[in-house]
């Protein structure tokens, strides 16, 4: 199913226009239906699933780094998936069906059947995602994840849930019905509620500040005089990674100044040229040291 997607996944989406976005869905049905042609003696079932693949890529267009695919939960059509993964230190950005938009943290996933938009507007998701939704009062949004269940009809908000953490949701605009098993809340624009993975319950509506409450959604990130064992938190938050100091001197070093929030890497970048720390990156986990030691 992989060059389906190549001319899709070429295309920069911080510059794609509505030109290249046909040329490239006409390529990626054009190669759907000649996959469909050499493979005469799959199951009906099969190829309904490689064809449907082609929608959701055509959902997630304007995402660059991100795999576009499908998977079946039953042999119905209805039963069919669409599922958008954000890979580890990246994020992505993608427009679902509806008009609705999406924005995927790294190891972040969603799923939504193939009658999204139509029949349902519900979205399963994994990790962490911004949703900026479109109104439909016949057909409310709805996202499920690990126990909490999230309505909305026409609003922005927030969702956490990594698996070692509570799961979080955080109104930005408009209003939505947060239910987990008998507990429900409703969310005004800058609350917040979590359900507690222990015991599957809501905690209280808390009041958050609209500037600091979603850090990884903000453009820059603001030092003022702050150790780099906060920056590393605050980057082990925003990135669901792991940082591991192998000299616990370099904690204490205090930073001031506006960085750019695209990466671990850039951040650290800017760090590494101001400061002896030296650091690097094996997958999710980041190491940092004093440039005098080597990094191991």
């Amino acid at each position: 199913m992989n060059v389906p997607f190549k001319d899709w996944d070429s295309i920069d989406g911080s510059s794609v226009d509505e030109k290249e976005i046909r040329q490239a869905w006409r390529e990626t049905m054009r190669r759907a239906k000649a996959m469909e042609k050499a493979s005469l003696t799959s199951t009906a079932r099969h190829r309904a699933l490689r064809f449907a693949a082609g929608f959701c890529a055509a959902a997630a267009i304007a995402s660059v780094g991100v795999f576009i695919g499908h998977k079946a939960s039953g042999v119905g059509p209805d039963m069919r998936q669409c599922e958008v993964i954000a890979g580890s230190l990246q994020k992505s950005e993608v427009s679902l069906p509806d008009g609705s938009k999406v924005w995927l943290n790294s190891d972040s996933r969603i799923a939504y059947s193939m009658t999204f938009g139509t029949a349902d507007r519900t979205i399963t998701l994994h990790g962490e995602a911004y949703f900026d939704v479109t109104k439909n009062e016949q057909i409310p949004f709805i996202v499920n994840s690990s126990g909490l269940s999230v309505k909305a009809l026409g609003t922005k908000f927030n969702i956490r849930s990594f698996e070692d953490e509570d799961v979080t949701v955080t109104l930005m605009e408009g209003k939505v019905l947060a239910s987990a098993g008998e507990d429900s809340a409703v969310l005004l624009p800058y609350e917040q509620v979590s359900l507690d993975r222990t015991n599957g319950r809501l905690g209280e509506v808390r009041r958050v500040d609209s500037r600091t409450a979603l850090p990884w959604r903000m453009s820059e990130l603001v030092f003022d005089n702050l150790s780099l064992e906060r920056i590393a938190e605050m980057l082990e938050s925003i990135h669901n990674i792991e940082v591991v100091f192998k000299d616990q001197t370099i904690k204490e070093y205090k930073y001031t100044g506006v960085v750019p929030n695209t990466s671990p890497a850039e951040v650290l970048d800017i760090i590494s040229e101001t400061s002896p720390v030296s650091f690097r990156i094996n997958g999710n986990t980041i190491v940092l040291n004093t440039k005098t030691n080597k990094t191991k």
